[in-house]
């Protein structure tokens, strides 16, 4: 069984034996993830199993992110701004021993749960997904009310949609 409730990654999780079969992200949990935290740069938090809570089933990175005017449709910008204040989900996977139990989207409501958590306290009006290249994870997205950028695979939702569905 696995804990659904995320907590902040920390060196003692075992980061080694997680695999979700797309090597860039499995590559970053193992490689990256640490380095980000230390330097501020990004949040990372993970699912670990409750019979072992230093194995990792399952994370997903927060970055702090703006979004330049012209990505997003004009009334999400605020008049006289270049920029859409927001929050990056860089990543977000689930380990292969996983699959089929439908967990991926319990993860992304813990991933939308802490990015509406962090904006009730210091602001954002988007939510921004860059989406492997992978028609599967983009329908994901779309599927949990994310709305596709034309020409991309880059998808965003408004804090407020993320805040109501929450309730």
């Amino acid at each position: 069984m696995i804990g659904r409730e995320s907590v902040p990654l920390s060196p003692d999780h075992d980061v080694a034996s997680f695999a979700c079969g797309e090597e860039s992200l499995d590559g970053y949990l193992r490689n990256e993830a640490q380095k980000a935290q230390a330097s501020g740069w990004a949040r990372t938090h993970v699912w670990v199993a409750d019979d072992d809570p230093k194995s990792v089933v399952g994370y997903y990175t927060l970055v702090p992110t703006v979004i330049m005017k012209g990505r997003l449709p004009a009334k999400m910008s605020e008049k006289g701004t270049k920029n859409t204040p927001g929050v990056l989900i860089a990543k977000l996977a689930l380990h292969t021993d996983l699959r089929g139990k439908h967990l991926g989207a319990d993860l992304l409501v813990d991933a939308l749960t802490t990015v509406v958590a962090a904006a009730d306290l210091i602001g954002g009006r988007v939510i921004y997904v860059e989406a492997l290249e992978d028609n599967k994870v983009f329908e994901f997205y779309k599927q949990a009310a994310f709305i596709g950028i034309d020409g991309s695979y880059d998808l965003w939702m408004q804090m407020d949609t993320a805040r109501a569905a929450l309730a």
